[in-house]
């Protein structure tokens, strides 16, 4: 038996043991605990620690998919931009400059009394500038006149009325007309409308392709959406029956939104 334990233990092993036999008054008991603690101490692997660094293996990546969607919404415009203005021409630039600020006043008159408010009216050109020639024969240039421009930029409220007004803009003087730009003043409602059309189209799309893909369409995860501006889409001509009355295209506007959208999928 004192052969089998000497094989069994290492030689610092075995030295505890016989330091402890030699004394007196250690019970059977005490020693084979010593020995187990001994043992113990002995021993020198250890098992990893599991970190917060991601490296359980019973933590698994989430599966995703992401679309994009997109939303369209025909509204009529109710808000027209227009710029019209009056170019004059006389022999010096003092003179060039009275007659057309008479003519613009009495333009500006006009258009109030047509029903463009004060806030509707808003000069954004002014200018006063030569009318130059060029001789090719003498390589000379000569100064003819003086041209001024002024441009008033106004904002009708009403698109059913731009056919008289410009009628009534060119009556009044007016020799220059252009950039009608048609808006929605309030385009909140069709906003909203495009960003449900536009969500479940995304959600349509992504359900496609799990079912595709042999999996299921969980909860969304993130949703990122951009408001497209309005463009013009079509055209439907207003007012060209009216006696003296300018034909206008008041149309239809299109609100778009685009959404792209995150889901969560399952097995």
């Amino acid at each position: 038996m004192g052969s089998e334990t000497s094989s069994a233990h290492s030689p610092k092993t075995r030295s505890v043991i016989r330091a402890l036999s030699a004394r007196r008054g250690i019970t059977v008991l005490t020693l084979t605990i010593l020995l187990v603690t001994a043992l113990a101490g002995c021993g020198s692997s250890t098992q990893p620690e599991q970190g917060s660094s991601g490296t359980d293996a019973s933590l698994t990546l989430v599966d995703t998919i992401t679309v994009s969607g997109q939303g369209k919404v025909l509204a009529s415009p109710d808000r027209a931009v227009i710029n019209v203005g009056v170019q004059t021409q006389a022999p010096t630039a003092a003179e060039a400059l009275e007659k057309n600020s008479s003519d613009v006043q009495t333009l500006i008159t006009r258009l109030k009394a047509e029903g463009i408010s004060e806030e509707g009216i808003r000069t954004s050109n002014l200018g006063v500038f030569p009318i130059t020639t060029y001789d090719p024969q003498t390589g000379l240039q000569s100064t003819q006149g003086y041209q001024a421009d002024n441009t008033i930029t106004i904002t009708a409220e009403d698109v059913q009325t731009l056919s008289t007004l410009l009628a009534a803009a060119a009556e009044a003087g007016s020799n220059y007309i252009s950039g009608i730009q048609l808006s929605i003043s309030d385009d909140t409602e069709a906003s909203k409308e495009a960003l449900t059309l536009a969500m479940a189209a995304a959600k349509a799309k992504a359900e496609t392709l799990a079912s595709a893909a042999g999996v299921k369409l969980g909860a969304v995860l993130s949703v990122r959406e951009s408001t497209v501006p309005s463009t013009p889409i079509y055209y439907e001509t207003q007012g060209a029956g009216d006696s003296g009355a300018v034909p206008v295209s008041g149309g239809r506007l299109e609100v778009s939104a685009s959404v792209d959208v995150t889901f969560r999928l399952t097995r």
